[in-house]
């Protein structure tokens, strides 16, 4: 029957559904006969992408840049001096993901371009799920994105829809934009990219320049072993790049993706350490902000879903914070896959960092508001798992208060019986001892210690008789 019910459980995560959905790629082709490609450098120092070609036998440069403000990518091509250069380039093309889904999903439609120049298409991205779908279906949780491109100079004859030659002139410049939203938002209609003039280059690149600038000088290092240094900023430069305030955190391949490639396993939040690590370096980095990224996600998306996991599932009280969740709205727990599916860990897990924010900043309104509510929705939710009848006792031996059952993440799953390494893991125990503690610290700091007196004499209780 275990094996029956963990098959059925795994059901709906089989689905390739939700997953990162890639917005289609753009291509610029040139004639090989004429323009030979020598290689491609990016500079963390600013992000500036350089690809070097030889047209003609004269060295040109390709600069590309991505927008630290805005959804777009800036282009232009530049002499050895610097100077702007002549398209080398015969055609643009907009490519849609080559894995794009044919049956029983919208397929990518041209948009109408408001600018001139311009080339673009719209992908929907239906909010149910492709059993149930309906062509011209407007649910209002489609969810839409566009994907376009405009060059300084006028695209002439049509290969096909999405494929035009360019005319040639003395200089070329594109700006590469994406939309995204719901569906209501994003119409087919009126798809609007800057006009890829070398002021409106300049000015993006002045911004996105300085946006750098501020970055490193927030999180500079020197360090006498020069391989650790490389890796410092490979990795803070790569943070910066998937990672702000005001958008959801990133998943297990961020915003890196391809087809198949990164979109495995859906793409998904892993909530035993894989949603936790990018995090890591955010506050001794000096970059707390980035956190926001995890907290609004964890707030919008994973608190209620937990909540409703930990009434309905395990009728208590709190959130218990599953294994795996979307950046999206979920009625049910995506897989609730034993053993993996009830680790224990995940829920302190997911509230940790909360903590870590406070202790770096000092922010008590963000403690009040933001960190103690979720942080204390954890704590409920461990209190009762730990106070049931079946986690104290006899078959314990002592009076102690248990996690059980528990399990050692990634090594062993549940035994028959629960009879070995399915009580008191030390990943369990480890992260529930330090989130209670911080939520009893964080009710003193706040002076909640009377409102907060029947779920801290309990969580106190649970120290006192820790395993």
């Amino acid at each position: 029957w275990y094996s029956d019910y963990r098959h059925r459980m795994r059901a709906s995560y089989r689905n390739e559904y939700p997953r990162p959905f890639p917005c289609g790629t753009i291509l610029f082709a040139f004639d090989r006969r004429d323009v030979e490609l020598i290689g491609h450098q990016t500079s963390i120092q600013n992000g500036l992408c350089t690809v070097n070609l030889l047209v003609q036998g004269k060295p040109i440069r390709l600069e590309a840049f991505v927008d630290m403000d805005f959804d777009r990518v800036w282009i232009r091509l530049v002499d050895e001096h610097g100077d702007l250069a002549p398209s080398c380039f015969t055609r643009v093309a907009l490519v849609p993901d080559p894995k794009t889904p044919e049956e029983n999903f919208p397929q990518p439609t041209v948009c109408a371009m408001f600018s001139e120049n311009g080339l673009g298409f719209r992908q929907i991205l239906p909010f149910q799920i492709p059993e149930d779908f309906e062509p011209g279906n407007t649910h209002p949780k489609n969810r839409a994105f566009r994907t376009g491109v405009r060059t300084s100079l006028s695209l002439g004859k049509p290969i096909d829809e999405m494929n035009y030659s360019i005319e040639q002139g003395p200089s070329f410049l594109a700006c590469l934009a994406l939309e995204a939203g719901f569906a209501s938002d994003i119409p087919m209609t009126g798809f609007e990219i800057p006009a890829p003039t070398p002021e409106a280059f300049q000015k993006a690149w002045s911004r996105s320049e300085k946006n750098w600038k501020a970055y490193w000088n927030r999180s500079g290092v020197a360090l006498e072993d020069e391989f650790l240094e490389r890796i410092w900023y490979w990795n803070h430069f790569f943070y910066h790049c998937a990672v702000k305030p005001g958008v959801n955190c990133p998943g297990l391949f961020a915003n890196w993706m391809y087809g198949d490639v990164g979109t495995a396993w859906h793409g998904d939040y892993h909530l035993d350490y894989n949603v936790q690590q990018p995090f890591w370096l955010a506050f001794s980095s000096n970059h707390v902000d980035k956190h926001l990224a995890y907290v609004d996600t964890l707030e919008k998306y994973w608190l209620p879903i937990s909540q409703n996991w930990a009434r309905d599932f395990y009728g208590m009280r709190g959130a218990m914070f599953p294994v795996t969740l979307y950046p999206l709205e979920m009625s049910t727990s995506p897989y609730p896959v034993p053993p993996w599916g009830t680790m224990v860990n995940c829920t302190p897990w997911a509230v940790q960092s909360l903590w870590w924010h406070y202790d770096y900043t000092r922010d008590e309104n963000f403690l009040r508001d933001r960190a103690l509510p979720m942080i204390r929705q954890a704590v409920l939710f461990l209190v009762d798992y730990m106070t049931r009848p079946e986690a104290t006792g006899e078959r314990f031996g002592d009076e102690d208060y248990h996690i059980f059952p528990s399990l050692v993440p990634e090594v062993y799953g549940f035994t028959p019986g629960f009879r070995q390494f399915n009580t008191d893991s030390q990943a369990d125990l480890a992260l529930t001892k330090f989130v209670i503690k911080k939520y009893l610290e964080a009710i003193e700091i706040l002076g909640l210690e009377e409102k907060e007196k029947e779920l801290a004499d309990s969580a106190r209780k649970i120290l006192a008789h820790f395993p």
